[in-house]
């Protein structure tokens, strides 16, 4: 799915953020207003939004906008918001009235029509922070408004003197002003007056922070002219030139690669009387692994949606961020107006640190734990550093073919640090019961379910998938709709096809999704000739649509849980057809679709596709049957709706986590083992911080192992292309024309080499 321009910063209020007051802020944001303020409400918005509230924000108003009634009915009601009137439009002197001004140690300059991420903050100080060496910190940046482009802002000296890559809106020391006022000298109202102050600080062999996420929106305007004063060229110039050619600054990057193989959890050392919000909610916080487009994924946008806001405050604290996944984080922070990621802004050994102050600074009063080893190998240091922090964790299914057992046997392993762990199924239930031996008291299931509310037949039009991609409106389509990864067995869905087409020649099965095995299996199709009746859409922004037009929806999994795409499908009205793993008969049986015996082992035959005729069989056979039978298979789907609304929607997974965290809250026994474990743990403190520093060590080779493993499932998935180059490898070595193909090729190659050395 593609990045969403049309998502904003600042086009709503994020009611759920905290207010502070400004006696003592951290962050000072400058603002030197001299233009139209038809912008500025959203700027505004921006900025409130923020989930760092230890800020001041001095507005320089140079031609009277702040008598604006509407603008400064909204300013008034912030006391972090101070205006300095200004007549005189010249920038240096503006500058200098906002630092004068200025409490917070860190500044942050910022133009009256931008607009930033509400983590935007957070993450430029806390990443200032944490690298005493470095002098500013600057995220990439989105272009908007009369153009739409996202910018990663790579940063060296050669590039920064040969073009101006310097961002209007970056966090600086306050310090470095302080020292030296001639850092602001010369600026003028300007796109390069920012070029300028990076050289000076190049010049000075100050290095930068660079978070490697969009976070700062540049509004771009055809109507503003965008040039530069001769005497601001000329300055730049000059500082090109004070600056020398060896200049050795590089920036420090983040996500970065962990190399620090042990440490301890440590502490933040903050005034936490002056820095913490004030309590207005019970506030769930929860801890969970990647920003990721997947079921466990969903759950928590889905949970960050139902929660009752009136009620309660809600955060999301992920570790990781996954490539590509901006558009989910875009999804995630429109339901949740706290929403953090740890690699983007801090190194790996900071993270125990942050999580420590967040709670403390936050007042957070339950802590969930969704599919987080780092969490629950920090729960006994975190029970030992929060006395009354409540604890528990979801568990979606029991994995015995990765860490022998996966999130359920960590989860089990910890459950005496926390107070209870919830299942979404009743396999992973049993198996926290039966594998595991938890007691029944500490375990509950509730499913993951679907928003029926959005996922309504009734809110989409049919057809637009079967328009968009010349399918026809009679068709019957299958839809298969996954990560393409070998756990999903997508060359299943090509078996079960290639036997369906023998009966039903104009089938379509309808593949939605990206995933490792994607190209081995279009290779497959079209070997085969099946690319008429297997169509690949990629990943949609709103699957909706796909639904709405499919006739049967299919779940090939060699494992799951419950698929969180069942719920899905099931509240659009659709019958399954699903493999019998996990939990999926709970809800898939002769009523609802049809339930396939799998005939594979899950751990030995992840990267088998020779599947056993008779399963192929009972696949074609089931979907057959059901679109052979059109008003059965329409009343089915209606049913299905039904028992979604009914029994499992998300909102009942909200409700859930209200109800359970009001009562690890209030009831008494779960406070008395807060307690007890508390008093436990400080008889051996060193224990548990040693706990986690060990996981940790582990954490960083389990990242290699996995990195070399994830290559080697790419490789298999690709044995058709292996198999391609080997043939070209023995053609162009074995071969006479071939052997003549390559000399050739190493010519032009030798050729093209001199001519660039030559030109550069």
């Amino acid at each position: 799915m593609p990045f969403d321009f049309a998502k904003e910063p600042g086009r709503t209020f994020l009611k759920s953020n905290n207010s502070a007051t400004a006696n003592e802020p951290l962050v000072s944001l400058l603002t030197v207003f001299s233009e139209k303020h038809e912008f500025f409400e959203q700027t505004y918005r921006s900025v409130v939004n923020q989930t760092f509230p230890w800020f001041e924000w001095i507005i320089v108003d140079c031609d009277g906008f702040g008598e604006k009634s509407k603008i400064n009915s909204l300013i008034k009601n912030d006391k972090r918001i101070k205006i300095i009137t200004q007549k005189q439009t010249e920038l240096t002197a503006a500058y200098r009235q906002c630092l004068a001004q200025a409490k917070g140690e860190i500044l942050i300059f910022l133009e009256s029509v931008d607009v930033v991420e509400s983590q935007f903050v957070e993450y430029l100080y806390w990443a200032l922070k944490r690298n005493e060496k470095a002098s500013w910190a600057y995220s990439d940046k989105v272009v908007f408004y009369d153009d739409e482009q996202r910018c990663r802002v790579y940063f060296s000296p050669d590039s920064l003197k040969a073009k101006n890559i310097a961002l209007r809106c970056a966090a600086y020391r306050k310090s470095l002003f302080d020292k030296d006022a001639n850092l602001i000298e010369g600026l003028e109202f300007s796109p390069d007056k920012d070029w300028l102050l990076w050289l000076r600080l190049l010049k000075k062999k100050c290095a930068p922070v660079h978070v490697c996420q969009p976070l700062f929106w540049e509004r771009y305007r055809k109507d503003v002219e965008q040039n530069t004063s001769k005497a601001l060229t000329e300055k730049i110039n000059d500082t090109v030139k004070q600056i020398p050619s060896n200049v050795d600054v590089k920036p420090i990057l983040y996500p970065e690669e962990n190399n620090k193989e042990y440490f301890l959890p440590l502490t933040f050392n903050i005034d936490y009387e002056k820095y913490t919000t004030k309590k207005e909610h019970t506030h769930i916080l929860l801890l969970t692994a990647h920003v990721l487009r997947g079921g466990a994924e969903v759950f928590n946008m889905e949970l960050a949606k139902q929660i009752d806001k009136t009620k309660y405050k809600f955060s999301i604290i992920a570790m990781n961020y996954y490539q590509n996944s901006e558009e989910c984080m875009q999804q995630l922070q429109e339901t949740c107006a706290n929403v953090l990621v740890l690699c983007d802004f801090l190194s790996y050994h900071d993270w125990p640190g942050f999580l420590h102050y967040y709670i403390k600074s936050r007042g957070v009063d339950a802590l969930w734990f969704n599919n987080s080893f780092y969490g629950c190998y920090l729960t006994p240091w975190l029970r030992l550093e929060f006395r009354n922090l409540a604890m528990a964790s979801y568990v979606h299914a029991d994995s015995p073919y990765w860490r022998g057992g996966g999130y359920a046997r960590v989860s089990a392993a910890f459950q005496e640090m926390m107070e209870l762990t919830v299942t979404t199924n009743r396999p992973a239930l049993m198996a926290l019961l039966e594998k595991y031996e938890l007691p029944e008291e500490v375990c509950q299931v509730s499913y993951i379910g679907a928003d029926t509310i959005y996922n309504d037949p009734e809110k989409i039009k049919f057809g637009e998938i079967r328009k968009k991609y010349n399918l026809g409106f009679t068709r019957p389509i299958v839809l298969f709709l996954a990560r393409i990864n070998a756990e999903k067995r997508p060359m299943l869905v090509v078996s079960i096809a290639q036997k369906l087409v023998q009966k039903l020649p104009d089938i379509c099965f309808l593949v939605v999704g990206e995933g490792l095995m994607k190209d081995h299996m279009m290779n497959v199709v079209w070997n085969m000739q099946l690319h008429k009746n297997i169509v690949f859409v990629g990943s949609q922004e709103d699957v909706r649509p796909c639904y709405k037009d499919a006739d049967i929806f299919l779940v090939t999994s060699l494992m799951e849980g419950v698929t969180q795409t069942t719920f899905e499908a099931m509240s659009m009205g659709l019958p399954v057809v699903s493999s019998d793993v996990g939990d999926q008969g709970s809800l898939v049986s002769d009523a609802t679709g049809k339930l396939v015996p799998c005939l594979q082992d899950s751990t030995a035959d992840l990267y088998n596709y020779n599947y056993d005729v008779e399963e192929v069989d009972n696949y074609a056979n089931a979907i057959y049957e059901l679109l052979r039978d059109p008003d059965a298979r329409l009343e089915m789907g209606k049913k299905n709706r039904e028992l979604i609304v009914s029994k499992y929607s998300s909102a009942h997974s909200a409700r859930d986590m209200e109800r359970l965290t009001d009562e690890l809250l209030q009831n008494e026994k779960y406070v008395e083992k807060r307690l007890e474990l508390h008093n436990i743990l400080k008889k051996i403190p060193r224990l548990s911080g040693e706990l986690a520093a060990i996981f940790f060590t582990y954490e960083l080779q389990m990242t290699i192992r996995n990195s070399v493993h994830h290559a080697a499932g790419a490789l298999a998935a690709n044995k058709d292309q292996l198999e391609m180059l080997a043939w070209y490898a023995k053609f162009l070595t074995t071969k006479r024309f071939g052997r003549l193909v390559l000399k050739t090729m190493r010519g032009f190659y030798n050729l093209y080499s001199k001519l660039r050395r030559k030109n550069s």
